[in-house]
């Protein structure tokens, strides 16, 4: 008798979820760590039913680990990375100085961009997504970090419902979780995030997502609902891109108010921590400096510009895939202005070509059109941000290193 969805979720999986209390027991928590005693004012909150207590400022790792010394030394616990950040040596280089202090004192977060096995019109992974994928790329992890296990392991970029619930990657993280290799699983999301909350929060299956969550998305209201929703059912809610590009201007000008902007995404008591990428120390203390006060003030209100609704200005790119159906290409856009935000906003060249590289573009279709037919709710001139941002394809990887 063949097995439907449901049934496969209800039996297969709901065994699974449970498998999560087992770490629980036997893994140390980290609530209240504060290495040095140090009298900074450090919020912690629970990640849903994880049990694991965490400040509301964590910090993405991407090629910014020369900071973890610091991070440790004034109780940043938090740390997210990724498999494909830097081929690699980004989970190498966390591996190395977690390994040198007590494993409790870091809660440690990495995960699998399956970018490449999408459709990017569907938003369905295609047959070669298989169970071994996975499996394969979550042993990569742990043995480039060298650590017992992973505290949080993540399937990125999931936009759809199908690709939440897909069969062969839920039984893959439920083996690893079974194997004591990870304790818990996060889903993470840039697009369709309402959608992909809810269908998260009724899988039975993960314990956290990791949204994108700021003071410029137009569905941000929607999106509150949802991780009212999803933080009800249990689920750890993790907030990114709470920086909404950095800059309003490409030519880095005009900064946003990086603390309003913070303070606005962690004033959700339902969102349970955050993981703003910091490229210095100072940019570190002012992003933990917000947990001395949550409140907006009227300046910093006016700093967001929230009422401008269909402000042109800025690098942020709400992800709305609106334009996928106006371009007869087929290019993955949303990720293409991505790839120009971490490179513009964030000064992460190396960030923006890894990510253009994991598309597989062999030609970029705007380098054929003599006229852009795509209308972008944002203003953006797409054709001409395009263009800019492939040229990265032509530095040398070397330069980047």
């Amino acid at each position: 008798m063949k097995r439907t969805r449901r049934d496969f979720i209800k039996k297969g999986l709901i065994s699974t979820a449970g498998v999560s209390i087992i770490p629980n027991l036997i893994k140390p928590d980290i609530k209240g760590y504060n290495p040095l005693g140090r009298q900074n004012k450090i919020i912690h909150r629970t990640l849903g039913n994880t049990g694991i207590s965490v400040p509301i400022v964590g910090m993405g790792m991407y090629d910014n680990t020369s900071l973890l010394p610091h991070a440790h030394e004034i109780g940043l616990t938090f740390i997210l990375s990724s498999g494909d950040y830097r081929y690699g040596n980004a989970e190498r280089r966390i591996g190395d100085f977690v390994r040198s202090k007590p494993r409790e004192s870091f809660v440690v977060v990495t995960g699998f961009d399956p970018r490449k096995f999408l459709d990017n019109r569907t938003l369905k992974f295609r047959k070669n997504a298989t169970s071994d994928v996975i499996i394969k790329f979550a042993e990569e992890s742990l043995d480039r970090l060298k650590l017992e296990y992973i505290d949080i392991y993540n399937i990125c970029n999931l936009a759809s419902k199908d690709a939440v619930l897909y069969e062969p990657f839920l039984q893959a993280v439920g083996e690893l979780k079974r194997s004591g290799k990870i304790r818990f699983v996060g889903a993470a999301t840039h697009q369709n995030e309402p959608l992909v909350l809810r269908t998260a929060a009724d899988s039975n299956v993960y314990d956290v997502v990791m949204t994108a969550y700021n003071f410029r998305k137009e569905n941000r209201e929607d999106i509150k609902r949802a991780i009212s929703y999803a933080s009800g059912k249990g689920l750890g809610i993790i907030a990114m891109k709470t920086q909404a590009g950095v800059y309003w201007d490409k030519d880095r000008k005009k900064m946003i108010n990086m603390k309003a902007a913070l303070k606005w995404v962690l004033q959700n008591e339902n969102v349970h921590t955050s993981v703003p990428a910091f490229s210095n120390t100072d940019e570190l203390d002012e992003g933990f400096s917000v947990m001395e006060d949550l409140t907006l003030t009227p300046s910093e209100l006016r700093d967001l510009k929230i009422v401008d609704e269909k402000s042109d200005e800025g690098l942020y790119c709400q992800q709305c895939r609106k334009c996928m159906d106006q371009c007869p290409g087929s290019p993955d856009i949303p990720a293409l202005m991505r790839c120009y935000m971490y490179a513009y906003g964030y000064r992460n060249v190396a960030k923006a070509k890894d990510t253009l590289s994991s598309l597989n573009l062999n030609e970029i279709s705007c380098q054929n059109c003599e006229t852009c037919a795509v209308k972008c709710t944002m203003g953006f001139d797409i054709k001409k941000k395009v263009l800019d941002i492939i040229r990265i394809n032509d530095i040398p990887e070397e330069f980047l290193s």
